[in-house]
């Protein structure tokens, strides 16, 4: 099920990849879309990462997908996550 974010709160996420996915400190790459901001990518493993997230006060409701790219591979996971109201 998709990770809830509220309007104008921060949260943090953790992505699992596959076991090819090759996440690289400095090379991992995350989007959320506009309205949602990634304050901090932590890679765990090659197949985990930590995202902080930040949504903006207007962002626009709904479900959104997340683009992650790492120095091998490119994903997204359509609708990971969902905005609400507060």
């Amino acid at each position: 099920s998709p990770q809830v974010l509220v309007r104008g709160e921060s949260a943090t996420v953790r992505i699992a990849g596959s076991p090819t996915a090759q996440f690289t400190a400095g090379r991992t790459m995350v989007s959320a879309g506009p309205g949602v901001t990634v304050t901090s990518t932590t890679v765990e493993s090659t197949t985990s990462i930590v995202v902080g997230l930040t949504v903006a006060a207007a962002a626009e409701l709904g479900p959104r997908s997340v683009g992650v790219v790492s120095s091998l591979h490119q994903a997204l996971l359509a609708e990971a996550l969902t905005v609400t109201a507060p």
